[in-house]
């Protein structure tokens, strides 16, 4: 019994410290939905869901455009803050959060 807990917690960080290593997934997109559940916060862009701290979960708004860099356990590593550039379509990054 107790080695299978001690199993369970070098899985668990086993894996922790797996998912924080590159290499990084990217997208980029509108803010499209916003929830928490619990104690975990979470956003949505372009249809994939990555957790993100609480100060950033407050900072965002709907439809803001974001390009998000995260984790293979869809955990946000960092987010940039899209703005059109001088007037025309293309995007720059305004601010990073998180």
């Amino acid at each position: 019994m107790l080695m299978a807990g001690h199993l369970r917690w070098f899985k668990y960080w086993l894996w922790t410290l797996g998912d924080a290593l590159p290499p990084y997934r990217n997208v980029t997109g509108r803010l499209e939905f916003k929830y928490r559940d619990g104690q975990k916060f979470y956003i949505g862009v372009n249809q994939v869901g990555v957790e993100v701290d609480r100060a950033t979960f407050d900072t965002l708004t709907l439809g803001d455009s974001l390009r998000v860099r995260y984790t293979r356990g869809n955990r946000a590593v960092n987010i940039d803050h899209l703005v059109p550039e001088n007037g025309n379509n293309g995007t720059a990054p305004r601010q990073k959060l998180g």
